[in-house]
């Protein structure tokens, strides 16, 4: 008995020794292990942590995952989901993912390209209602290959991106009939960024699956990856518990102003409708990371994530990849990072993979202006370049002068926002050197420029035609493409002059306000022109408040079709009350019972409305349709 109690005793340690020293070897294993910038894994939590605290003043709610093809390195929450509540971040907590979401219909397409039902490089009218576009200005063929590179060739949209009212959202082909912007450039011409291409490469899926997308989406990408904490559909009724989870997000600045819950639905959800937790958003990065196979739970074929990986553009050095079907290259790092960036109203998210460790990393933030989080935070587990300016190459200076965004707007009445908030000039200094606002610009390689300042770095590779002029500088998924000066200043000259002919006409109607109350009106004996007169100052003056809160609409980033309707035609009302106006004067001037300073007011009254109408009809204020 005592042999066989021994026997036992020997055998359970034996088997109690084996595991326990597969363990050690795999925690020393693990704890060798390094990430792309050279912290040991045991140490990505201390480090990040770290990270968070010198930034918790600042700090709402920010849930971050690294993990690499064999696993997760860490997950975890930091912060509030709702400061004022106390209410802490936590696993269970959803955020949006904005528009990291399009590789949701990157992936789809895939999908559908390894079935034999999409060609990438097709027409897509093969797979839209007849009529679709009305909108085209070039007869080339766009292929899904060129919403994934988003060089189809829109300018930018804005109406009806967000909408307040979850429960009445359109249907995903409305939508885009509804908003189709115009088409600027020649198809493969210029990469610019497209939220509407995006959508309507949905809804190709939705044509060829015969499903509605989120429904696609739930079926082919959510269930294989276990993905149960993850709502797609607009009102999120896709996914009940993460529409009861979505009503506890608070959002907030930087500088932790509270903006409420920023809960709102987007029609053109494929684009970057997503909300769920950080688990499962990790679970969906992860499968984007062949394993020792190549092979992915999204696709059949190793092949389909192979060609979903390669790049589909590159930028003008011919040798460096912009893109990747989809998923943008991060070229300021040593090795090749892909990935993509999404923001809503409330949230901004993540996604960033080094194909060559399988290393990747995702964060959340309820938090829409959280730059730390998104564009410093991933030197923490990626290696980045040092860029320091080359001895052997001089600074072209020709590059020097003003450009304007790609996705801006050159058509429409929200053409303001590429004059406000889309140029780029860079500007020679006395030396020669070249610079962006704060931001020096030096000559890294042949034809590519570093803007730095401090840590922040990005970089523009310069892209020329055959008579080697500059044709755009390219960052990725944007380009800055070169306008005269005269043309920028000219936009710049229509701006201030409805500033200041809304300022003229507040100005006039309050000093005929007073003269009418001390009863010192001069024209008294001719009230039509006096009444003209006055309705021509109105206009200028709702002009200009109608321009400032469009403006305001704007930041808010949620502009109703409704809204730009009744925009539009309050500034072709104030455009035509001017030119009505010096019609009458013209016909009426030599019969005017007036002094000369009473007619020098009624022409300069004129002046200034004309002026106004000018500026409003060139500024293209009154297309509410574009």
């Amino acid at each position: 008995m005592k042999k066989i109690i021994v026997w036992m005793l020997l055998t359970a340690v034996l088997f109690a020794a084996m595991p326990m020293t597969a363990f050690a070897e795999i925690m020393a294993e693990d704890a060798a292990r390094k990430l792309p910038s050279g912290i040991a894994y045991a140490d990505v939590e201390k480090t990040i942590d770290s990270y968070v605290n010198d930034r918790k003043d600042t700090t709402a709610a920010m849930s971050v995952a690294i993990f690499d093809r064999d696993g997760v390195i860490l997950e975890k929450s930091y912060g509030y989901i709702n400061v004022e509540d106390k209410i802490a971040n936590n696993a269970d907590a959803v955020f949006e993912w904005g528009s990291v979401g399009k590789l949701l219909v990157w992936v789809s397409a895939m999908q559908l390209y390894e079935q034999g039902k999409l060609d990438l490089n097709a027409d897509v009218k093969t797979y839209l209602p007849d009529g679709f576009f009305k909108k085209l200005k070039y007869d080339d063929k766009i292929t899904m290959l060129n919403l994934m590179n988003h060089n189809a060739g829109w300018q930018d949209f804005c109406k009806d991106l967000f909408i307040a009212d979850r429960e009445n959202v359109p249907d995903l082909e409305t939508a885009l009939k509804k908003t189709e912007p115009y088409q600027i450039f020649r198809p493969g011409e210029y990469a610019a960024y497209s939220n509407w291409g995006a959508a309507l490469a949905g809804y190709i899926v939705e044509r060829i699956s015969g499903v509605p997308f989120y429904e696609y989406a739930q079926t082919n990408i959510f269930t294989p990856l276990d993905m149960t904490k993850t709502a797609l559909k607009p009102d999120l009724s896709d996914n009940a518990w993460v529409k009861e989870r979505r009503q506890k997000l608070m959002c907030y600045t930087s500088n932790m102003k509270a903006l409420g819950s920023c809960s709102y639905a987007s029609p053109f959800y494929p684009s970057g409708q997503e909300t769920g937790t950080i688990s499962d958003y990790r679970k969906f990065a992860m499968a984007l990371i062949p394993d020792e196979n190549g092979e992915s739970p999204l696709f059949q074929k190793a092949e389909t994530l192979a060609g979903l990986l390669t790049p589909s553009m590159y930028f003008p050095d011919g040798k460096t990849a912009s893109c990747y079907h989809g998923l943008w290259t991060e070229p300021i790092f040593k090795s090749q990072v892909i990935g993509h960036t999404g923001q809503t109203i409330g949230c901004v998210a993540n996604l960033k993979i080094d194909l060559e460790a399988g290393v990747g990393m995702i964060t959340m933030v309820n938090q829409p202006d959280a730059s730390d989080y998104i564009l410093s935070m991933p030197s923490q587990i990626f290696e980045k370049r040092a860029f320091t300016p080359n001895a052997d190459l001089h600074s072209d200076v020709s590059i020097a002068g003003i450009y304007y965004k790609s996705e801006g707007f050159v058509k429409g009445i929200a053409r303001f926002f590429s004059i406000l908030d889309g140029r780029l000039p860079i500007s020679k200094d006395k030396d020669g050197s070249l610079s962006i606002s704060e931001f020096s610009l030096n000559q890294v390689e042949p034809d590519v420029y570093a803007a730095t300042r401090g840590d922040a770095s990005t970089l523009f590779y310069v892209k020329r035609d055959g008579d080697g002029n500059v044709k755009s500088l390219v960052t990725g998924s944007r380009e800055f493409i070169p306008t005269s000066q005269g043309a920028y200043y000219f936009d710049l000259f229509l701006l201030i002059c409805l500033a200041i002919t809304g300022l003229y006409g507040f100005i006039t109607l309050l000093v005929m306000f007073i003269r009418k109350l001390r009863k010192k009106d001069k024209i008294d004996h001719n009230r039509v022109m006096g009444s003209l007169r006055a309705a021509v100052c109105g206009a200028a003056l709702g002009a200009a408040v109608n321009f400032a809160v469009l403006i305001l609409t704007a930041l808010s980033m949620i502009i109703p079709s409704a809204q730009l309707i009744v925009h539009g035609l309050l500034f072709i009302l104030f455009m035509l009350i001017p030119v009505v106006y010096a019609v009458i004067l013209a016909v009426r001037f030599k019969g005017l019972d007036a002094d000369k300073k009473q007619k020098g007011r009624l022409i300069a009254t004129a002046i200034m409305g004309l002026l106004m109408t000018f500026s409003v009809a060139f500024l293209h204020l009154w297309w509410f349709w574009a």
